[in-house]
């Protein structure tokens, strides 16, 4: 890993935090907006529900990020809100149990669910890239944190 400043880490963590937000945002649009016609099932109503939780996990770090902003001040909390974004990730979305729910339902039930849980299982899965990145870039702001934050030897 290249060293960065503190400056050019917040841009990196921004720019990741921007790029997560479109992946869940997308995966969002085709959670609700692709979901099949007239369809009442709890797994897919429960599985809407994370997502959309997550979303706002998602929110509630970018909101914080706000440009010119100082980030020292808020990182601990935007951090806390991309790991609760992430832990969401990996136990509601691509979990064993949230995806065999999903599954089972679309088998149950067939007609549009099948293609439906195909287009969100291929969605969720486009955010584990942006997730990853967002986190080194988490570890990049701390890191120059606690680098400025170390007194400096003299020669």
């Amino acid at each position: 890993m290249i060293p960065l400043t503190l400056p050019a880490a917040a841009s990196q963590l921004a720019t990741s935090v921007d790029e997560l937000w479109r992946s869940v945002s997308e995966l969002v649009l085709t959670v609700e907006e692709d979901r099949p016609e007239g369809l009442d099932l709890a797994a897919v109503d429960e599985f809407s529900e994370r997502v959309i939780e997550m979303q706002g996990s998602v929110a509630s770090a970018r909101d914080l990020l706000r440009p010119g902003a100082p980030l020292v001040p808020v990182l601990p909390e935007v951090a806390a809100s991309l790991d609760d974004a992430h832990r969401r990730y990996w136990r509601d979305m691509r979990g064993y149990a949230a995806v065999a729910a999903l599954r089972g339902a679309s088998r149950r039930h067939g007609g549009g669910l099948p293609a439906w849980r195909g287009a969100v299982e291929a969605s969720a899965e486009r955010c584990e890239a942006p997730f990853a990145r967002t986190a080194e870039a988490v570890n990049a702001c701390w890191q120059e944190i606690c680098h400025a934050s170390m007194p400096r030897r003299s020669s």
